[in-house]
């Protein structure tokens, strides 16, 4: 310390504190789905759209739908839907879909997919040839 300088010692309750800033809480951000289908912070080519339509599904090729499903997200990329019953579908699997859509003329949508993954009752498809994705579908996912 320089011998000019001089303390001078103040009393507790006239001292000067200094700002004490308060600590902000981390940022945490968790996904949490709010359907078993939606993936947390996926990149997607295409968006989805959360609906609930009922349709069914052909595991044979005859005019007997084979099971019941309720589809959960539509995209122009595919869909994820839930069956009502238990299957026996295996990865990349080929069948068709038949739903209906809850737009004004109650439109039916006839799709060939292809199994993308299974998650117990929960099945995501790829629509096997998305240039013949339907114009009406176009539409309704646009909306």
């Amino acid at each position: 310390m320089n011998p000019k300088t001089q303390v001078i010692k103040l009393p507790a309750d006239k001292q000067l504190k200094p700002p004490v800033k308060e600590a902000k809480p981390p940022q945490i951000t968790i996904d949490i789905p709010s359907e078993p289908c939606q993936r947390s912070r996926e990149r997607r080519q295409y968006p989805r759209k959360l609906v609930k339509l009922r349709g069914h599904y052909w595991a044979e090729l005859d005019d007997t739908p084979t099971g019941n499903l309720v589809i959960t997200d539509l995209s122009l990329g595919g869909a994820c839907f839930q069956t009502l019953s238990p299957h026996g579908f295996k990865h990349k699997d080929s069948l068709p879909l038949e739903f209906k859509l809850d737009d004004q003329d109650v439109t039916t949508i006839l799709q060939n997919v292809q199994i993308r993954w299974i998650k117990d009752n929960y099945v995501g498809v790829q629509w096997l040839d998305r240039m013949m994705v339907h114009g009406t579908l176009r539409t309704y996912l646009s909306a």
